[in-house]
């Protein structure tokens, strides 16, 4: 369900660099991110090109609000390994860690990998 005047579609190309803008000024607000990871993020085409990337637009002008990167058959997420109480609410809902797939940020910096099996 989507609010009057809001559509989720599949981004364009054209909005790629756009949503990358956007989810890098979200992360870097919240705090707590590695500038390495910042390419990243910005780094639409790239998840693009294997998963479909959906973004929310305001019908008639296109202005993106936002996107997610929609990962089919589960839900995958990652964490870092400082956040302790996020990782045991991960955890108590199901999702089990995925270690082979933890990201390396920089040397000494990395994220932790969860997967929920839908």
């Amino acid at each position: 369900m989507t609010a009057p005047g809001i559509v989720v579609r599949e981004i364009a190309p054209a909005e790629m660099a756009r949503l990358g803008e956007i989810t890098v000024a979200a992360y870097r607000e919240v705090g707590g991110t590695d500038e390495p990871y910042y390419a990243q993020l910005s780094d639409v085409a790239t998840r693009a090109a294997v998963v479909p990337v959906l973004v929310a637009v305001q019908a008639g002008t296109g202005r993106l609000f936002g996107g997610l990167t929609y990962v089919p058959r589960s839900i995958r997420i990652y964490t870092r390994p400082f956040m302790t109480a996020a990782r045991g609410l991960y955890e108590s809902l199901g999702f089990e860690r995925l270690p082979d797939l933890d990201w390396q940020l920089a040397p000494g910096e990395r994220l932790l990998a969860y997967r929920l099996a839908l």
